[in-house]
């Protein structure tokens, strides 16, 4: 209907007019065309912003999710930082114990060799004592052997037991002195064993004297 009214008003324009009419019809249709490609070129504009929007939005969400991890990283960080300066206190406490046990190792391997060295010396001790108990064991037995030889010997002849009784407590007596040196008793004791023979004799001048 606009069109047609469009021809009616052009057939009705002087011939004088109508190039005008004709470069504004240009002009319109120049301007439609123009608004047409811009409409598009919005669309198409829109379009991208949606999906520029759209992808700005993902960004945001992956940023927040990483930094979300990155604050849990980071916590986690802290923990471990915490844990790791504990493990190297402790470790620092275990390596001055271990140092001190070290220590307390040495001196005691110290002492358990002092303390052997004195075990074997009180052995070797009682070694020597063991074999000085065996020596006087044998020395007494052999001497209980010939005092009970000499005492069978005595029994058989009184007067002889008798001196001889005498003669072996002097001689004891003699013996004890000579282990401390002292001459004065043993002198003594050699007198008196002389003044014993001389009595003996004189007792029994006809019985021969008993060595």
């Amino acid at each position: 209907m606009c069109e047609r009214r469009c021809e009616e008003l052009v057939t009705q324009v002087p011939e004088s007019t109508r190039p005008l009419l004709r470069q504004i019809e240009a002009i319109q249709e120049t301007t439609a065309k123009k608004t047409e490609a811009w409409n598009a070129v919005e669309r198409s504009l829109n379009s991208r912003l949606q999906e520029a929007e759209a992808k700005a939005a993902g960004a945001e969400e992956r940023k927040r999710a990483v930094n979300e991890r990155l604050s849990q990283t980071l916590s986690r960080i802290n923990v471990l930082e915490a844990q790791i300066s504990c493990l190297m206190t402790e470790q620092t406490q275990l390596t001055k114990s271990l140092e001190k046990e070290r220590q307390r190792a040495s001196e005691s391997r110290q002492d358990y060799l002092a303390l052997k060295v004195e075990a074997d010396t009180h052995e070797g001790r009682v070694n020597l004592l063991q074999e000085e108990i065996m020596e006087l064991k044998q020395k007494h037995k052999q001497d209980l052997h010939e005092a009970l030889t000499h005492r069978a010997l005595l029994q058989q002849n009184p007067i002889a037991r008798t001196k001889s009784a005498f003669e072996n407590g002097l001689a004891r007596r003699l013996s004890n002195a000579s282990s401390v040196s002292s001459m004065e008793e043993s002198f003594y004791l050699q007198a008196s064993l002389d003044s014993s023979d001389t009595l003996s004799e004189r007792q029994n001048p006809g019985e021969p004297t008993l060595s």
